[in-house]
């Protein structure tokens, strides 16, 4: 006899409908034991939420606390009014579903950055701000140190997100322009969704095109704006960082907004730099804004590339802008193309000859270079333009030098940045004076420890000293101005 039996609706099999009632009990096991998990994320959730300064969770609505209404509200959507009928999730679950999962990131990073500004400034009335604890709160609090780990889980956005409003003239040829890494979001008031922005573009009344980005306290911009002269310092002339609040890139006709030309390439340099890790705080990396420095390095070697193009489109002004940008980066883009470097200097120290930065970085990238006679003449020049700019020499001159020496040791291009701060250091000296400043300056970094055994950097800084002693006595004397020996 045949072991086969049909199997229909009427005649279940008692074999299967065991195993079933096995699989169903398991089922209804695993349901609850997700329930229970849900309920105490849900509960640990709220929770920590109070902790953190949420304490309007506490006030009663409807005779109950509002964490608890909370807490109901939060498991019911995520366990039990996104279910239909099968157990999964309708139409309107998956929108709901996926506006959640959305938002959580944004609710985090609002939270970052009430937290990180309380830090900040514990006195909602005060106006002092510790820029120290706002910078080191992610490190140095329990809160901090949490949300920070949660942020290094959302993923990264590549793209750069520069919002223009859709009522500002210039967004009818952005819309259709295709910036490299760069997306425009159209904005219905151009500060609405700015936290959530790289950058934003706008008109202002006098019809010059503005681009400006978000600061956080202890994640300030290097520079204030690229398109002001900065006042002559070591800092401003010698920069590190070239990231800038803002930056004025003049009037744009609609020719020049037809297609990309210089001003497209500083847009994404200025939005590539909002990037770099001293801007960004955990609540930037919530909103998918993670550091990313070969993006900015990338920008910035493509400025310098078509800024020596020549067929590239430009302005008076957005050229004027990106020398000042480019020659800044050029003392960093030496140790990857010395001779690019030298002619974006070259070229900058030509276009703003009226400021003296440019031939001060000149003269850097000359002396990484080794070309030291070269560099003598562009510290002359450099030294020209700062006598008539009456410039501030800023921190005294061991100070400065030791700074530079040590925290570079024998690299290359902090020995140019030392050397060429010397036209600094002796801005409005008098010869006597720059004579006297050699002597004790020299004296002071032959006892420091960062300078064993560099006599060759020694005798360098010296020559930098004499050609300018030599200059402000031949200026002093009527005499034709000094050369490089």
């Amino acid at each position: 006899m045949s072991r086969t039996r049909a199997i229909t609706a009427d005649t279940p099999d008692p074999i299967h409908a065991s195993e079933n009632a096995a699989l169903q009990r398991q089922a209804s096991a695993g349901e609850t034991t997700a329930s229970a998990a849900t309920l105490l994320a849900c509960s640990g959730l709220v929770a920590t939420c109070y902790l953190m300064g949420a304490k309007w969770l506490a006030q009663p609505a409807l005779g109950v606390p509002t964490g608890l209404w909370a807490i109901a509200v939060a498991f019911a959507l995520t366990r039990g009014g996104l279910r239909g009928a099968r157990g999964s999730v309708g139409p309107w679950g998956d929108a709901l579903s996926s506006s959640i999962s959305t938002s959580i990131p944004g609710l985090l990073a609002h939270a970052s950055d009430f937290l990180q500004r309380r830090a900040a400034c514990p006195d909602p009335d005060g106006s002092i701000v510790d820029e120290r604890a706002a910078r080191d709160w992610s490190s140095e609090t329990l809160s901090g140190r949490v949300l920070g780990a949660l942020a290094q889980r959302i993923p990264a956005q590549r793209e750069l997100r520069v919002g223009v409003s859709e009522h500002d003239p210039i967004y009818p040829n952005l819309r259709a322009m295709h910036i490299l890494d760069v997306v425009f979001v159209p904005l219905a008031a151009p500060v609405a969704a700015r936290d959530a922005l790289d950058a934003t573009l706008s008109t202002a009344p006098s019809g010059e095109v503005v681009i400006e980005s978000r600061e956080f306290p202890g994640h300030d911009a290097a520079w204030y704006d690229w398109s002001l002269t900065p006042p002559v310092s070591h800092a401003a002339a010698l920069p590190l960082r070239v990231d800038a609040a803002r930056c004025v890139l003049g009037r744009l006709s609609p020719d020049d907004l037809r297609a990309p030309g210089l001003w497209s390439h500083l847009v994404r340099a200025f939005a590539a730099l909002t990037r770099t890790p001293a801007r960004l705080s955990v609540a930037d990396r919530f909103r998918g804004r993670a550091p990313d420095t070969s993006l900015a390095q990338a920008a910035l070697d493509d400025l310098c590339a078509a800024l020596l193009d020549h067929e590239t489109p430009r302005t008076h002004e957005t050229q004027r802008l990106a020398c000042r940008v480019a020659s800044a980066h050029a003392l960093t883009l030496v140790g990857r193309d010395p001779a690019g470097a030298a002619r974006v200097c070259e070229l900058a120290r030509t276009v703003l000859a009226s400021e003296p930065a440019p031939a001060l970085r000149l003269a850097a990238v000359l002396f990484a270079c080794g070309s030291d006679a070269a560099a003598i003449d562009a510290l002359l020049h450099a030294d020209a333009v700062l006598t008539g700019a009456h410039a501030l020499a800023g921190p005294s001159a061991p100070a400065f030098l030791i700074a530079e020496l040590s925290s570079g040791a024998s690299d290359a291009i902090s020995l140019a940045r030392a050397a060429a701060g010397v036209a600094i250091v002796c801005a409005g000296r008098t010869p006597d004076q720059i004579g006297y400043m050699r002597s004790d300056t020299l004296d002071e970094l032959r006892d420091h420890a960062c300078m064993v055994g560099r006599d060759a950097d020694l005798a360098l800084l010296d020559r930098a000293y004499r050609a300018l002693e030599r200059q402000r006595l031949a200026s002093s004397r009527g005499l034709p101005p000094a050369q490089a020996a």
